[in-house]
């Protein structure tokens, strides 16, 4: 199965996003694109548009490894990812914001038939880390949506990503 991580809005410049700060955030980034060098899986970076570049630390992990960079003007980047990575088999989404940008990303590329993993240790929102049960939903109504589609999983621990 081909694997893709996918890192979302990691931006701290001028007008980037407070959680991409957070250095618990960062380090778990960097352990999963270590995993995903070791492992071969491809890489691509979204960056909102008006947010500067990926932190420089997430950016030194990537060096020396091909990715991608994609640039988006709304919260989800499940399109823009698409259109320079459509065949994947699993995209793994860490990055900010949980509940934004991760999620709805998530969202548009379960509904083009991906199978999705968003993995929460590196993730962060700015109700912080982990999962927000309130969140989501807030998220969910102001979507009109009543549920995440099936193929997308919110995992928590090793124990709920499938075997890589």
């Amino acid at each position: 199965m081909k694997r893709v991580l996918v890192i979302i809005d990691m931006q701290t410049g001028k007008g980037g996003f407070g959680p991409a700060r957070c250095e618990v955030t960062q380090f778990e980034i960097v352990k999963q694109i270590n995993l995903a060098r070791k492992k071969g899986w491809e890489i691509v970076v979204v960056e909102m548009c008006w947010c500067g570049p990926t932190t420089e630390f997430i950016r030194s992990a990537l060096v020396g490894y091909y990715y991608e960079t994609v640039t988006k003007v709304i919260d989800s980047g499940g399109a823009e990812v698409l259109e320079v990575n459509s065949n994947g088999d699993i995209y793994r989404l860490v990055g900010v914001n949980t509940y934004a940008c991760v999620m709805r990303t998530g969202i548009d590329l379960a509904n083009a038939g991906k199978s999705v993993e968003i993995w929460f240790p590196a993730c962060n929102d700015w109700k912080g880390r982990g999962v927000n049960e309130n969140s989501l939903r807030l998220m969910l109504e102001k979507d009109n949506l009543d549920e995440l589609p099936p193929n997308l999983k919110q995992c928590v621990t090793r124990e709920q990503l499938v075997a890589v």
